[in-house]
């Protein structure tokens, strides 16, 4: 666990849930596996750019359900370009309605340590 403490990883709405449904949307989660921001891609978010991000967890969900877990691994930092979509979950499970701080939904998400590589954060 101590490992995965030192990872550095920031989440983000690509919109926030309120309690108003039907819904849609992605919740992205950004690794900084070598905790180094000189390393890794840049991914522009709504608060700024993100930098040294090796991959980026993205679990997508409707209504009151999660449909998909997926990862990208960044593949050319110079272009901050990431790869193809790579399968971690088919999802199924369903969001917390209304459980959330201030009665936001609740999205859980998963990525097994294995999939995120070898990583030695300094």
């Amino acid at each position: 666990m101590e490992a995965v403490s030192r990872i550095r990883f920031w989440l983000f709405w690509l919109g926030l849930v309120f309690s108003t449904h039907p819904f849609a949307g992605e919740l992205l989660v950004l690794f900084d596996l070598d905790a180094d921001p000189g390393s890794g891609c840049s991914v522009v978010t709504s608060e700024g750019s993100f930098s040294g991000v090796e991959q980026i967890l993205i679990t997508r969900y409707a209504d009151s359900t999660v449909t998909e877990v997926v990862r990208r691994e960044c593949v050319d930092p110079p272009t901050d370009s990431f790869g193809p979509e790579l399968m971690v979950s088919l999802g199924g499970w369903p969001v917390g309605l209304t459980l959330g701080g201030g009665g936001a939904d609740l999205v859980e998400t998963f990525v097994e340590l294995a999939d995120l590589g070898n990583f030695a954060p300094s």
